[in-house]
């Protein structure tokens, strides 16, 4: 089986990144899409088990809040992985670093 493994860093740009994951989807037609979240203030990692799309409260990058609080307008509640990241999350080992699992992304 052949895998390509490609590295995407995105700004924290609400705007931008619709654009961007857009076109990735419709360019690239992923089988499994990966997304790590950077805090310099977290103690962990935290697989997630799904994505919300409303909470967004906080403004990006260039100062823009989504309207209403909501990522895509039209798009679903909650997008649920089809992988067990309580699984993953038992079995990944990172050196000094804890790996937990969350049911609640946010």
């Amino acid at each position: 089986m052949e895998v390509e493994l490609q590295i995407l860093q995105l700004p924290v740009d609400y705007r931008e990144v619709k654009q961007r994951v857009t076109r990735i989807w419709e360019d690239l037609q992923p089988q499994l899409v990966v997304h790590v979240g950077m805090d310099p203030a977290a103690k962990a990692i935290f697989l997630e088990q799904c994505g919300k799309n409303w909470g967004y409260g906080d403004a990006d990058i260039r100062g823009f809040h989504p309207e209403c609080g909501v990522c895509l307008p039209d798009g679903p509640e909650v997008i649920a992985s089809g992988v067990s990241m309580r699984a993953v999350s038992r079995r990944a080992v990172v050196e000094g670093v804890e790996v937990a699992f969350s049911r609640d992304a946010g």
